[in-house]
């Protein structure tokens, strides 16, 4: 089974395109409700679920030149991140303190990931709905882009790595 590990590439994004998502993070955690956060992140999901099984099987694990990434270690990014930023949350509002980043062991096959990201992230959100929606919001950790961010930005974080990497994979085909 491939292993998950977080690398940080180097962030080529304009101060001003990250100072608007850094925004929009913030605004958008703060003036929506929890249910409006978690089903935001789900539409990013089914939209990333949808871009996963647009790629052709057979072209899955290769890395077309000039590619960084194959689609399939693409969408092991997405899904090794997006598992642990939610068990990250779940720490924050149990009380504890978020743990680093680890290596983490994925299925190799597109549907087992996908499937395992669905049901994470299901049940995160049927637990994130029974607690109170502002606890714990003065516990921030650390972004390496972002900056510093409490638990519903990071849930909101989860949608935005989602959608954008749900727009990478088709490019990722072109070689």
């Amino acid at each position: 089974q491939p292993i998950y590990t977080p690398e940080v590439a180097p962030m080529t994004m304009p101060r001003e395109e990250l100072e608007r998502i850094v925004g929009y993070l913030q605004g958008q955690a703060a003036q929506r409700t929890l249910p409006e956060l978690i089903e935001r992140v789900r539409e990013a999901i089914t939209e990333l679920e949808q871009a996963a099984r647009a790629v052709p099987v057979e072209r899955f694990a290769l890395r077309a030149p000039g590619q960084e990434w194959s689609p399939k270690e693409c969408l092991e990014h997405i899904v090794g991140t997006n598992l642990a930023v939610l068990e990250q949350i779940e720490t924050v509002l149990a009380g504890g303190t978020p743990a680093e980043r680890g290596e983490r062991a994925l299925p190799s096959e597109r549907d087992a990931l996908l499937e395992l990201q669905r049901k994470a992230f299901e049940e995160a959100a049927e637990r994130l709905a029974a607690v109170d929606e502002h606890a714990r919001t003065d516990v921030r950790w650390r972004h390496p882009f972002f900056g510093d961010l409490n638990w519903r930005e990071w849930l909101l974080f989860l949608r935005i790595h989602s959608r954008d990497h749900a727009r990478q994979l088709p490019a990722l085909l072109a070689g």
